[in-house]
């Protein structure tokens, strides 16, 4: 494919080929489509026949101009398509502001929902790198700030809430989803149906599909177990659709239909561009409603909110590290000090501990994968060494944000009456986790019941509601709910992963940009492990889709690796 791209640049420069058009650059895009499309056959003489079509396309007047004439017929259709449904769209949600008496939020909502099954109909790429942006910006519960308002856009919020809230319904009951997943039904159906009637439907599952799979059986016997001993429906939903997340965005990243290089470049700006919106919203708030003070156990914002933004300098180090996206890494150097502040104005210990423990991780791939760059690797490894030294020696006693990374370690050797009231209350709860697994240690406690409180605990239900439900340590949290099937599937998932991606480090032909892809995916799960382990985590949707997306997307690498085409 290379080859087919340096080939059609230099007849694009010569005078005696066929003249740079919209219909010829059309034709092109098409050609690499096809090409593509029949790298998922292993037979290399259909190979080589998509290499001769290819060609044939760039450099035959006669087959790019009928190629040319049958896109054009194709653009004219979809223009129709868009124009029909369009009209439809702007009826049903003419109709439904008629029926809710001038109430804009159902109207909205079905203009949303409609905008995305045409989208993914026309890029299935859409929904992956939508959900992708979302779990990096919206927030899943009402913080109570007063503006700016992003925690108040309902997209992952229980669609009954929404209609209870703004549509003032309240007895509406209806519908146990939220908008997302809504979203989610919509644009699987509008792409499922675009590949049958183009009659290219197939799935791919990748080196993880089976584990998720059966992990995935796993959560949905944990809802019946749960169910029918007694459990919550509805609170067993809450807890499950994390899991279940992660496995559905999977799916979804595997299966995208663009070219590796390109999908791999947009989930980045994705990542960066989203991730630097929320970092410059939580700066508004704190100069603004907080006038410069964080509120003690609540920070700025969503416990959540550290963990992409340890993912936004996590990729930044990486991409520095490889030396490739100047551009992304320009703007994201311009971002870093806005992510950096608004992390430690968080205040979370989770975040200080996933740098002492996800650093050494990014160091160890980036020395395998990056071997021109080891010395330099090194050098900033010592650097940031001593560095660290001085900063504990000068804020261990500083209380305000620049601190928060050293008390977050002091905590553990020399902790406040605050931090050991906390640090008391998890090994209480951890006990308490590990007792009511072993109630039912093979196929798990179930969703929608609380653990069992044996040891005493500070109730906290005033604050959050689900605390007996959820809790901090998420890893014990899967083993109690899942049992230890679920629970050695989990860790199945985790470890192939973290193997995968240094198989990918080690491959000497790999493209240097593909392995830090394939390092960021690694980074994302030993993240969740670390967040999930101090701060309920792995119970978070969006946590657990952004993990899915990248794990998603490192199976697509891994799979184009095996046929040879990195």
């Amino acid at each position: 494919m290379r080859q087919a791209k340096i080939l059609y640049e230099s007849h694009r420069s010569n005078r005696y080929c066929i003249p740079y058009t919209r219909p010829l650059r059309q034709t092109y895009e098409f050609s690499l489509v096809v090409y593509h499309d029949l790298l998922d056959c292993r037979d290399g003489r259909r190979l080589l026949g998509a290499e001769l079509v290819f060609m044939s396309l760039l450099t035959d007047k006669k087959i790019a101009s009928e190629t040319a004439l049958s896109l054009s017929d194709a653009a004219r259709h979809r223009e129709r398509f868009l124009m029909i449904w369009g009209a439809l769209l702007a009826l049903v949600t003419a109709g439904t502001y008629v029926a809710t008496k001038g109430d804009i939020v159902v109207p909205f909502a079905l203009l949303i929902l409609g905008a995305l099954f045409t989208f993914s109909w026309l890029n299935p790429e859409t929904l992956m790198l939508f959900s992708l942006g979302s779990c990096c910006i919206f927030d899943v519960n009402i913080l109570g700030y007063s503006w700016p308002r992003i925690d108040q856009i309902p997209l992952f919020w229980d669609t009954n809430t929404v209609f209870q809230r703004y549509a003032h319904l309240s007895d509406f009951h209806a519908l146990p989803f939220s908008i997302f997943e809504l979203m989610l039904i919509f644009g699987v159906l509008s792409s499922a149906v675009r590949s049958v009637v183009d009659h290219r439907f197939s799935i791919r599952i990748g080196f993880l599909g089976l584990i998720f799979l059966f992990f995935t059986l796993s959560v949905g016997l944990s809802i019946m177990t749960g169910i029918l001993t007694g459990g919550l429906y509805n609170i067993a939903l809450i807890e499950a659709r994390a899991p279940i997340y992660m496995g559905i965005a999977y799916i979804l990243a595997v299966n995208s239909k663009h070219d590796f290089e390109t999908i791999f470049s947009r989930a980045m700006w994705v990542c960066a561009i989203c991730i630097s919106i929320k970092a410059l919203h939580a700066v508004i708030r704190y100069l603004g409603e907080l006038h410069g003070t964080t509120i003690a156990e609540v920070g700025i914002g969503a416990h959540e909110e550290s963990f992409f933004f340890d993912a936004f300098i996590f990729l930044f180090l990486i991409l520095n590290i490889s030396q490739k996206e100047p551009k992304l890494r320009n703007f994201m150097a311009y971002m870093l000090p806005f992510v950096i502040w608004m992390d430690l104005a968080n205040q979370r210990r989770a975040a200080t501990a996933a740098f002492i423990i996800v650093l050494p991780v990014i160091l160890a791939y980036s020395v395998i994968a990056f071997k021109k760059r080891r010395a330099a690797i090194f050098v900033g490894t010592a650097i940031v060494a001593v560095l660290g030294c001085l900063y504990l020696a000068v804020f261990w006693n500083h209380a305000g944000a620049i601190g928060q990374p050293a008390r977050a370690i002091k905590s553990e050797f020399t902790p406040d009456p605050r931090d050991l009231s906390s640090n008391n209350y998890r090994v209480a709860e951890a006990s308490n986790l590990v007792k009511t697994m072993k109630s039912s240690p093979l196929i798990g406690y179930g969703f929608g019941k609380p653990f069992f409180v044996i040891d005493p605990m500070v109730d906290l239900t005033s604050i959050d509601p689900l605390i007996h439900y959820i809790p901090h340590n998420s890893l014990l949290w899967v083993w109690m709910r899942l049992g230890s099937f679920g629970f050695i599937l989990f860790w199945l998932i985790v470890s192939r992963s973290l193997i995968e991606v240094g198989l990918l480090c080690r491959d000497p032909e790999l493209n240097e940009k593909y392995k830090l892809v394939a390092i960021f995916s690694g980074v994302g799960v030993a993240m969740l492990l670390v967040f999930g382990l101090y701060d309920m985590q792995i119970a978070c949707i969006r946590d657990t889709l952004f993990v899915g997306i990248w794990l998603g997307l490192l199976a697509k690498l891994s799979m184009e690796r095996e046929r040879g085409y990195s």
